[in-house]
């Protein structure tokens, strides 16, 4: 049959890329709180951690969160800061997240400074399970039905 005759052609084209960006969000939301997990089993006593205000300050955030907020004094009774970063945000075409510490002190903690190498584990929890965040974000568009 001929175009026009019979069909009508409804283009859900944005439905289906609005769906696939939120599995995207949530799968790497996922994956994000993984990779916290792993970065902060990390440091453990005997490895960087005197009080364990940096471990705890350890944390998945949107891109646009305000790490400064996350300053504080080390001490025994600093905040847990497991997931109160937001999730990642769509910016130009592309979906953003971010894991950090918003201690002045964390950067050279990861990546040392004078004679001490580092900890670096921001980047060793993400090499710990980078192999599963397809598996998240197949996941995650599944329960959406895009898969």
């Amino acid at each position: 049959m001929m175009a026009g005759k019979g069909f009508k052609l409804e283009w859900k084209g944005e439905t289906a890329r609005t769906m696939v960006v939120k599995g995207i969000i949530a799968g790497l939301n996922e994956f994000h709180l993984e990779v916290e997990r792993e970065a902060k089993a990390i440091l453990q006593p005997g490895a960087g951690v005197i009080t364990g205000t940096a471990r705890r300050s350890i944390h998945a955030a949107s891109p646009t969160y305000n790490w400064e907020s996350d300053d504080v004094i080390p001490d025994k009774e600093s905040p847990e800061r497991k997931g109160t970063g937001g999730e990642p945000e769509e910016q130009d075409n592309a979906v953003v997240g971010t894991i950090g510490s918003g201690l002045v002190y964390a950067w050279s903690l990861h990546d040392g400074h004078g004679s001490f190498g580092g900890y670096h584990y921001i980047t060793l929890g993400y090499v710990e399970v980078q192999d599963k965040l397809p598996d998240k974000l197949q996941k995650h568009c599944r329960k959406l039905g895009m898969i």
